[in-house]
């Protein structure tokens, strides 16, 4: 398993494509950042229907206080500078981007349930995680860690959310307003963009 963090397969990438490949999978990588999920969703919110891009934000918030809890549990740090083409901070494992492209791209898949988006959608997603190895800011190992917390979380969602919306909607008026103002209370940050941690 010495390669699933080496570094030899991030070199091997970079020399494997030309190097224009650089700025396309730049512009690749862009899709698994934060700014563009919270602008899906906020379009979801104004054109579609605001209860499930509600869930959508959720369902990103989940995923990042996860993927940032588990890089402060298990501090792997990224490659080394000498390979990176864009700049990171933070910890390696497990890939932020592959974690959350695959829940929030996955949960738009089940919810618009378009023919298209099932092959699309899996393909940008490897996109994702084939530029972040690229780019040299991950092992390998942490965009398949980052894939299969993404699956398991997914799974749990689809599964789990329609019964607790159901649940939720059981609440009284007061009860939500109640649970609403804890959720947006001064202990949350005040710039969700930093809630996604590559």
């Amino acid at each position: 398993m010495g390669w699933f963090f080496d570094q030899s397969i991030n070199e091997v990438l970079q020399d494997f494509f030309p190097e224009w490949f650089e700025i396309i999978f730049k512009i690749i990588t862009y899709f698994g950042e934060a700014i563009i999920y919270i602008g899906l969703l906020a379009l979801a919110y104004w054109i579609l229907n605001k209860k499930d891009a509600i869930v959508g934000f959720y369902i990103l918030f989940t995923s990042s206080f996860l993927n940032t809890f588990l890089k402060l549990l298990i501090k792997n740090p990224r490659p080394s500078q000498s390979i990176r083409l864009v700049d990171e901070e933070n910890f390696s494992t497990p890939s932020g981007h592959a974690q959350t492209s695959l829940i929030v791209y996955g949960w738009m898949t089940f919810y618009f349930k378009k023919i298209w988006m099932y092959i699309v959608i899996p393909i940008l997603v490897l996109l994702i995680c084939l530029s972040r190895v690229y780019l040299g800011v991950h092992y390998i190992g942490d965009v398949i860690i980052g894939l299969l917390i993404g699956i398991t979380v997914l799974a749990a969602l689809y599964f789990g959310v329609p019964p607790l919306l159901k649940w939720i909607d059981t609440w009284s008026n007061k009860t939500k307003i109640i649970v609403g103002e804890s959720l947006c209370s001064n202990n949350f940050p005040n710039n969700i963009s930093t809630w996604i941690i590559h």
